[in-house]
């Protein structure tokens, strides 16, 4: 456990524990040993949501990502396939033009 988490847990315990006045020393530990596990498991839950929340928001951003990509590949493929049929279809105009001029000679 790092530091910032023990004095997080700290923290909160001792703003609990001056709830429960009037007990004798042994009872008092226990009070100060379950609500300091409570408070550690309570923490821990905290910081495993946190990290399964930010994993959830990098999946859905590298999906997001994903679909962009397939989207701009699906663009220029068909840029790509615009493109080739345009050369095509001037090669065909140049033949086209070239006998219409063979033809008139």
């Amino acid at each position: 456990m790092s530091q910032e988490s023990k004095a997080f847990i700290d923290q909160i315990v001792g703003q609990i524990l001056p709830n429960f006045t009037g007990l004798d020393v042994k009872n008092a530990r226990k009070i100060v040993k379950s609500t300091r596990k409570a408070v550690s498991k309570l923490h821990k839950e905290y910081a495993d949501l946190t990290k399964k929340i930010a994993k959830e928001k990098e999946k859905e951003e590298a999906k997001k990502l994903k679909k962009e990509k397939k989207i701009a590949d699906k663009l220029a493929k068909s840029a790509q396939k615009d493109a080739k049929e345009k050369k095509k279809e001037s090669l065909v105009n140049l033949i086209v033009e070239g006998e219409t001029t063979k033809t008139k000679k």
